[in-house]
């Protein structure tokens, strides 16, 4: 009988655990502009070493000169890339300007 309560008993924690990592819609929308905050807060203060925190170990951190992602064309920077390149002069080409061809670095 024990060993069947202990079962019951970790099921009911692994459900309570999983339910726990879903939010509400409400919930991931103040989850997100709270990030978003505290990402503008780090840029505006100039501490990009603490940028790479928020990139993505796999996906990068793209930028993207317009609100359109260019899967081919966007610069897409790993943590390592962004740390070295904070480290550096050294510009990158976003992409080019709609109307006159100019490059965006």
């Amino acid at each position: 009988m024990d060993g069947l309560i202990g079962k019951e008993s970790s099921i009911e924690t692994e459900r309570t655990l999983r339910s726990s990592l879903v939010m509400t819609p409400k919930e991931c929308e103040e989850y997100v502009g709270e990030i978003s905050m505290r990402v503008i807060e780090i840029l505006d203060s100039g501490d990009y070493s603490t940028l790479t925190e928020f990139i993505h170990p796999r996906s990068g951190l793209r930028f993207s000169p317009y609100t359109h992602i260019d899967l081919e064309m966007d610069l897409v920077l790993t943590g390592n890339e962004f740390e070295a390149a904070i480290e550096t002069d050294q510009s990158f080409l976003w992409g080019y300007q709609e109307a006159s061809g100019k490059k965006l670095c």
